[in-house]
């Protein structure tokens, strides 16, 4: 988020209308968005959607199978031990 390194278990908080973007880190990402109050939900990629969603396709293809298999999700796996 901006300049920001968020770790497991970490939260931010972006006002609705507000432009952000995330990068993920080696590992990948696993974000919960939660939307307060709202009857539609709308979505704008900027820059070049296409190449998002073909990297979000290869990240999926990638790692289907241990996804798949996984017991625990990535973020909660991170936090067992807090």
């Amino acid at each position: 988020m901006g300049r920001q390194t968020l770790q497991a278990g970490d939260s931010f908080l972006v006002a609705a209308d507000t432009p952000y973007q995330c990068t993920a880190g080696p590992e990948g990402a696993e974000v919960l968005e939660v939307r307060y109050a709202v009857n539609h939900i709308d979505m704008t990629c900027y820059g070049d959607p296409d190449s998002y969603a073909k990297k979000a396709a290869d990240a999926l293809e990638a790692n289907r199978e241990s996804w798949e298999t996984a017991k625990v999700s990535p973020t909660f796996a991170a936090n067992e031990s807090i």
